[in-house]
């Protein structure tokens, strides 16, 4: 793979688009009639704002004013204010999914499953972070890759050709950030792990606690 293709890729996958490829596929996605389009709206809405668009915005907001050594926000230190404001934009997205559902909408439990599942991942991203240069990119596209086959699980539909998709893509966005030399294979292996862990095995085994 070539360095323009790895940096089309890392750029197209950046871990702050993840959720809004994630909550696209789920708007599109038939769970009819368990959500309706209406509140599947607030919902994609909701993730849209709080886990794309302001991250995306303080982002640029922190390149533009130079906290940031670089647009690729490849040092560590870099990544402490970027974790941060995304885990509390996170945190806000789960919470206001909690509320709106105590309030009569019929938010869907699987995606307060995974998005629970993504708070966790991102919070050991940040944590490790402070020792290792766990891959944020390999932990976006493993949560991605995990929850598509938790939520397609959910509702009985075994659908192999969109996982196989995932996967290869997941292959393809592994390759082109060991071409830039972003991250070793250990570095990208941990944070793959990590995100199809929270976001795809946690909410298999998480139970139905009440508050879900």
């Amino acid at each position: 793979m070539k360095d323009g293709i790895a940096n089309i890729l890392s750029g197209l996958f950046h871990p702050l688009l993840i959720p809004l490829y994630g909550v696209l596929a789920y708007y599109f996605y038939d769970t009819s009639p368990m959500m309706p389009s209406l509140f599947k709206l607030v919902v994609a809405s909701l993730v849209t704002v709080f886990m794309v668009l302001l991250p995306v915005l303080w982002y640029f907001l922190l390149y533009k004013t130079g906290v940031l050594s670089s647009v690729k926000a490849s040092e560590r230190k870099d990544r402490y204010w970027l974790y941060s404001f995304s885990l509390v934009c996170y945190a806000v997205t789960v919470g206001g999914l909690f509320f709106i559902r105590n309030i009569g909408f019929p938010v869907d439990s699987s995606i307060i499953k995974v998005l629970c599942g993504s708070c966790a991942s991102l919070c050991v991203v940040f944590v490790v972070n402070f020792f290792w240069k766990i891959s944020a990119h390999a932990t976006a596209i493993g949560g991605l890759t995990g929850a598509a086959m938790f939520i397609t699980q959910s509702y009985g539909d075994n659908s192999i050709a969109a996982y196989c998709i995932l996967i290869l893509l997941s292959a393809c966005i592994i390759n082109a950030r060991l071409q830039l030399k972003a991250h070793t294979g250990w570095q990208l292996l941990a944070g793959y792990m990590n995100g199809a862990a929270f976001c795809g095995i946690f909410p298999f085994v998480s139970g139905n606690p009440i508050f879900f």
